[in-house]
């Protein structure tokens, strides 16, 4: 079991392009053809999920997938993740870190919404999880970085075999919040990366 203080370490190795948290990996950039093993995708969360469930479409148009992604949707409002043999990606944090609550009480927001896979219990399937990224800056970048803190500290017991998450490495359009075309379509490549390096 990783202690507290090793899941709250970010550890960025820049040559790899991979980061951990928790000895979780975090990837950067994509390197492989990603799965192609024919199960079908769902995405779930928030807007950010919307954006990358487009892109997959486009870029796997033969492949099934499906989504309960909300626009705006917090993740306190998001029912939690069912065990499956699909592959999920979650995105969920970021609407909530534009509230009130402390940073643990969303940490643990979005600890329910990972259910099985973030308390480690699941034994099929995995999930890819969009870290909400801090490059929005001030009070907003600050909370989500102090979310992903107490994040890290809680997800002590998770397998690394059945929860991977993605850093989000592309930067934000226009509104300084959300992705661009092109940025979904980078999240949504480097998901389904992160899924492939799962068991």
């Amino acid at each position: 079991m990783r202690t507290h203080a090793q899941n709250k370490t970010l550890l960025v190795a820049g040559v790899a392009g991979v980061a951990l948290v928790g000895g979780l990996v975090l990837l950067a950039r994509s390197s492989s053809a990603g799965v192609d093993d024919g199960r079908p995708i769902h995405v779930a969360g928030d807007s950010y999920a919307v954006g990358i469930a487009d892109a997959l479409r486009k870029q796997h148009p033969k492949r099934a997938i499906t989504s309960s992604a909300v626009g705006g949707v917090a993740a306190y409002f998001m029912p939690p993740l069912k065990e499956s043999d699909d592959w999920q990606i979650l995105s969920a944090g970021t609407n909530d870190a534009a509230g009130v609550a402390p940073p643990s009480d969303i940490a643990s927001r979005i600890m329910k919404v990972l259910g099985p896979y973030g308390n480690g219990t699941a034994k099929r399937g995995g999930v890819a999880y969009i870290v909400p990224h801090s490059k929005m800056g001030g009070a907003l970048g600050q909370r989500v970085t102090e979310t992903m803190g107490e994040l890290a500290i809680m997800l002590d017991q998770a397998d690394p075999d059945r929860l991977a998450f993605v850093s989000m490495q592309v930067e934000p359009g226009p509104d300084k919040i959300h992705p661009t075309p092109q940025g979904y379509g980078t999240l949504a490549r480097d998901a389904v990366d992160a899924l492939s390096k799962l068991a």
